[in-house]
């Protein structure tokens, strides 16, 4: 079993079609303050700032700052968040991700 802190496990996993689909979700259902995706997308940027870097292109604004207490720890496991590829090197242990997918 393996645990993936859900920035880097979004910011690894998700298309951009994915994202896009999600933040227009978002936006669909805020109501109080009502907010478009454009918005969305900005402030996501405090929780998760690795998956609104890895999709900056697909909104025109700068997100804001990510919250200085992000998580040290971005996985814990021993396969692979992509594949499930048992991992055995240190590095692969570190980013939870087989050496083809770590090349990526």
């Amino acid at each position: 079993m393996s645990a993936v802190n859900p920035d880097y496990f979004m910011a690894s996993r998700f298309t951009e079609q994915a994202y896009i689909e999600g933040v227009e979700l978002l936006a669909a259902v805020q109501k109080n303050p009502a907010r478009i995706a454009s918005e969305i997308h900005r402030m996501l940027g405090h929780r998760h700032p690795r998956l609104v870097t890895r999709f900056a292109d697909a909104y025109d604004t700068t997100p804001i700052p990510a919250d200085p207490d992000q998580p040290n720890t971005i996985f814990r496991g021993v396969v692979c968040i992509r594949c499930e590829a048992r991992l055995n090197d240190v590095a692969d242990l570190r980013h939870g991700l087989c050496p083809e997918h770590l090349s990526l």
